[in-house]
């Protein structure tokens, strides 16, 4: 510590470093001290040199509080010389920082490295994993001393409009790089932790789908052709972990825009990623079921298969087929079940066989006429009104009559 190795020195340093700033000697030695603290003890001989041992007692002893409240030492850390402001690495991988800047995109690429710099901390704070946390942290450290560089650049009177330009478009560079490369190696992580949730979802679909199945044969094995069901379903579940591999896959630029990248939400904790993955098996099997059901029911009418009753092997690889294709593609699945949804819809809004419009027909006989034909000894018969038939549109007729083929 500053002060030498005299007792009686340490502590007249001390005095009158508690006598300079009462609230900060308070706050460092028994409060809760902070980053901030490091760099108030230092604005102090910035502003008034003749206080420098004062002020490097207090800035120790607020590195020293900030080590016993977190257990990480600064590793390295940045002052400007011109502004208030620097930044800090610990030991442990944290980010931390300090600036009065007033340069509105300073401000903003300081607070966003800073939060991405919190979102490592948040999906590397395995122990196993903090290697790749100290080199994402240090990889934000150097963009914030380049923020604090700037800041500083900015804040000189002979520095030339040229310097101010070359140093921002520096600062964008940097930034835009280091943030690309630190959010990948984030989304790495995330999808290898969703990935984890995706095959033990998939062990637990194998199991329920294969109880269901077994249910089925022996209580419905007329309504149920229980090997296309299971082909089905746990083709289905195989196909939505076949899908999220193959989205998990390096990003490529012939990569068909309706194929993107999996992106997820990082900043959510481990065990929301791991459930939210376990359950894309299920939807996968679900959609399957759905779509066989569809077809059981006479919803869904496939040209060129055989009758879906008979336990064939076209019929069980046709049905696998069909499950794959169904959890591999969400959008395959929900275009379909949309297009069943829709002819269910328009089949139940048409006239039942064998009723009348009654609206085509007039009905209404005129009550005069025949009481003067009753008195005659005639019965004179209705007039009816003929509707004219209108020819049907080859659209309105190709609905009707056509089915939804694949």
């Amino acid at each position: 510590m500053p002060g030498g190795t005299d007792p009686g020195a340490d502590e007249r340093l001390r005095e009158r470093a508690r006598e300079l700033s009462p609230g900060l000697f308070h706050t460092v030695t028994q409060g809760r001290a902070s980053f901030d603290h490091v760099a108030q003890a230092r604005r102090i001989r910035q502003r008034h040199p003749e206080y420098g041992a004062e002020s490097r007692l207090l800035e120790q002893l607020a590195e020293d509080r900030l080590l016993e409240q977190s257990g990480e030492a600064i590793e390295s850390e940045y002052w400007c010389t011109r502004e208030y402001a620097g930044c800090a690495l610990t030991s442990g991988g944290r980010l931390m920082s300090v600036s009065n800047t007033q340069h509105r995109e300073l401000v903003l690429i300081e607070a966003q490295a800073r939060q991405l710099g919190r979102d490592v901390e948040s999906v590397f704070a395995r122990r196993g994993l903090a290697s790749t946390r100290m080199a994402s942290a240090t990889t934000l450290y150097s963009v914030l001393t380049r923020v604090m560089a700037t800041a500083d650049l900015l804040k000189d009177d002979a520095a030339t409009a040229r310097q101010r330009k070359e140093a921002l478009a520096t600062l964008r560079a940097e930034w835009g790089w280091a943030r690309a490369r630190t959010q990948e190696a984030i989304q790495r992580q995330a999808r290898f932790e969703y990935f984890l949730g995706v095959l033990g979802g998939l062990v637990a679909a194998l199991v329920v789908l294969g109880l269901v199945g077994w249910f089925a044969s022996g209580h419905w094995p007329r309504q149920i052709n229980t090997p296309a069901f299971l082909a089905a379903t746990l083709s289905g579940s195989v196909g939505a972990v076949v899908s999220v591999l193959e989205r998990m896959m390096p990003r490529q630029e012939e990569r068909p825009a309706r194929r993107r990248a999996l992106v997820l939400d990082y900043t959510a904790p481990t065990h929301q990623k791991v459930v939210i993955g376990a359950a894309r098996p299920f939807v996968g099997g679900i959609f399957a079921g759905v779509l066989y059901f569809a077809i059981l029911g006479g919803l869904l009418t496939i040209q060129g298969t055989a009758s879906q009753t008979q336990n064939t092997p076209a019929t069980f690889a046709f049905f696998g087929l069909l499950g794959f294709a169904a959890g591999f593609s969400e959008r395959f699945a929900t275009d379909i079940l949309e297009r069943v949804v829709a002819r269910s819809n328009a089949t139940g809004a048409e006239p039942g066989a064998g009723e009348e419009d009654v609206d085509d027909v007039d009905t209404e006989q005129p009550s005069a006429q025949v009481d003067d034909d009753a008195q005659q000894g005639q019965v004179a018969e209705p007039e009816v009104e003929q509707p004219e038939k209108k020819p049907e549109g080859g659209r309105a007729r190709e609905a009707r009559e056509a089915d939804y083929a694949i």
